[in-house]
């Protein structure tokens, strides 16, 4: 048996879409995680409670994280392993013939009950998902065949009990055989912390991750924060994905931020995140430059959605080529700012700016109106000054700050501070 391109490791199920005519109630209110580092609005749906609704659309498909990469990766041409439990069932027999299929090397065990989930219509272009774990969280490392796991990459999506356990092994062994690993881990994960999984984060060389998922695992609010502390433990790159917002590439130096053609009619988000993970890793085990590989995870990802499924309309690497060739998206590069202070410790302008470091007054100052600097630098007060000595303990630019007349001297002095310390 030769050498693999890629093996994933991850969950395998089989999912039915729902789709109903039913009126679903909107519901908003207030989620505050734990320790309060992911605190925003929520949105729930209702049914009505005791009626019979009724189904106009139902869909089966193969699903999890584990077969959805893999399947992905044997479509870009790249030799493929999934490593899982399958459950000796009729469900597994589904899963088992859409990876012999798509010509992708079952290199797990098998189980009792295989994975399902229910993926629940919703409104706003999003969905609900009922998930139903089965033999997933059961993949004991003594079961593999260690001899049989030769590849290049690792690809892990995230499991539970056991089979994390087993995750975490062959992150060592990973390191001790030199196999680069991709790491995507969930919410469920994530919520877990640091701790919890840090021998994986530890041995990865990538980490994609969405908003959420960086918050709850860095305790981070902002995207550059969350981008900053992950990368301590990336041995190369973070990526976090945020929606409509964009994906945010972070190699230690740069930021690469692109955002997604607004032109795409969505039909159901599952399998996006799969989508744009394995279309950038995927371009990436090719050797691909950068630009081209972020490109790839958003076109794959805005295929994907576009209906139902998350193996549908998987593109392969000559598709993506050929659309990457004609995609006009810009990717937008800038060095990160390694000074930013937590968010609490802003300095929000009476214009209504946010300046979250050192650097950002001095740019901010190069173009600031008169009247802004005025009302935050007055004969009995200096803002910039109290916010420099309070937040920074820079006695000395502090008393300099202090003696600025105007946003062209604020500007100055900042700039030759900021040099003096390589900033």
């Amino acid at each position: 048996m030769g050498l693999y391109d890629i093996i994933c490791v991850g969950s395998n199920t089989v999912d039915v879409f729902v789709k109903t005519d039913t009126e679903a109630v909107s519901l908003h209110y207030k989620i505050k995680r734990e320790k309060g580092f992911v605190d925003k609005e929520k949105l729930s749906l209702a049914y009505p409670v005791g009626e019979k609704i009724l189904i106009n659309h139902l869909e089966f498909q193969t699903g999890g994280g584990g077969t959805n990469t893999a399947v992905a990766f044997s479509r870009l041409g790249l030799r493929t392993g999934y490593l899982g439990k399958i459950g000796e069932d009729d469900n597994g027999a589904r899963i088992f013939a859409s990876l012999k299929q798509e010509k992708v090397d079952f290199l797990g065990t098998l189980g009792e009950t295989s994975g399902y989930s229910v993926i629940l219509d919703s409104l706003y272009e999003d969905r609900t998902i009922l998930a139903f774990k089965g033999c997933n969280d059961d993949l004991s490392f003594k079961e593999l065949d260690l001899g049989s796991l030769k590849t290049k990459w690792f690809y892990f999506s995230s499991m539970m009990g056991e089979s994390l356990k087993t995750m975490k092994k062959l992150a060592g062994f990973a390191a001790r055989n030199k196999i680069r690993i991709a790491f995507n881990p969930a919410n469920y994960l994530a919520e877990a912390g640091v701790r919890e999984i840090e021998e994986i984060l530890k041995a990865s060389n990538v980490l994609i991750l969405n908003k959420e998922e960086a918050e709850l695992l860095s305790y981070k609010k902002t995207v550059e924060e969350s981008l900053l502390f992950l990368k301590k433990y990336a041995k190369d790159y973070v990526v976090i994905t945020d929606g409509s917002n964009g994906a945010y590439f972070f190699d230690g130096e740069k930021i690469y931020h692109a955002k997604p053609d607004p032109s795409i009619k969505i039909v159901e988000t599952t399998g996006a995140g799969d989508g744009f993970a394995s279309g950038f890793i995927g371009f990436l085990v090719y050797g691909e430059k950068l630009e081209k590989a972020l490109k790839a995870g958003f076109i794959q990802a805005e295929s994907v959605i576009q209906s139902y499924g998350s193996k549908n309309k998987l593109l392969s690497k000559k598709e993506l080529l050929g659309k990457i060739a004609r995609d006009k998206r810009k990717i937008v590069v800038s060095s990160l700012d390694k000074n930013y202070v937590p968010e609490d410790k802003w300095f929000l302008l009476c214009n209504g700016k946010k300046i979250r470091s050192l650097n950002d007054l001095a740019t901010e100052a190069k173009t600031m109106p008169m009247s802004v600097f005025s009302h935050h630098a007055t004969p009995q007060r200096n803002d910039f000054a109290l916010w420099i000595q309070g937040v920074f303990s820079e006695a000395m630019l502090a008393k300099k700050i202090a003696s600025a007349k105007t946003p062209r001297d604020l500007h100055i002095i900042l700039n030759k501070h900021l040099k003096k310390k390589g900033g």
